[in-house]
């Protein structure tokens, strides 16, 4: 039991202090700008050209989260687990965390998977202009 509770403790912490490099400001319009960071220390080398990184959006304004069950809340960051296919030039999230504050701190407001289609789906093309396409053209080499 000892065991499981460090292991448990190392994984939080290991989140919590996570080196978070800048990427890009991206500006969403209405929505406000996020600054987007990724943590290279969990860059993970898949099979098939392919690798999963942690990125974060650190939002200015904001965000509406709609939770399961129906209620609305706000949140200032996400980070998403994401996974990259430098052939098929695709970023499929995995799973994600919403949190009150900016630089994923605070409260954790919800946490979700994106395995299923009507979460946003997998294998969707990078768009320009985004987090994903500066990942893409930086670490798809």
């Amino acid at each position: 039991m000892k065991r499981i509770l460090a292991l448990t403790f190392l994984f939080v912490t290991t989140v919590a202090h996570a080196e978070w490099t800048k990427v890009q400001v991206t500006d969403h319009g209405k929505y406000g700008t996020s600054t987007d960071y990724i943590d290279l220390d969990s860059m993970m080398k898949l099979p098939n050209d392919s690798f999963q990184v942690w990125v974060l959006y650190s939002h200015d304004k904001p965000q509406k989260v709609y939770l399961e069950n129906g209620k609305e809340t706000q949140s200032l960051s996400l980070m998403s687990l994401m996974k990259y296919d430098c052939k098929k030039q695709t970023a499929s999230p995995l799973r994600g965390k919403s949190y009150s504050e900016r630089m994923g701190k605070g409260n954790l407001v919800e946490t979700f998977d994106f395995t299923k289609e009507d979460m946003g789906g997998l294998n969707n093309a990078i768009e320009p202009n985004t987090v994903h396409m500066a990942v893409w053209k930086k670490y798809c080499k």
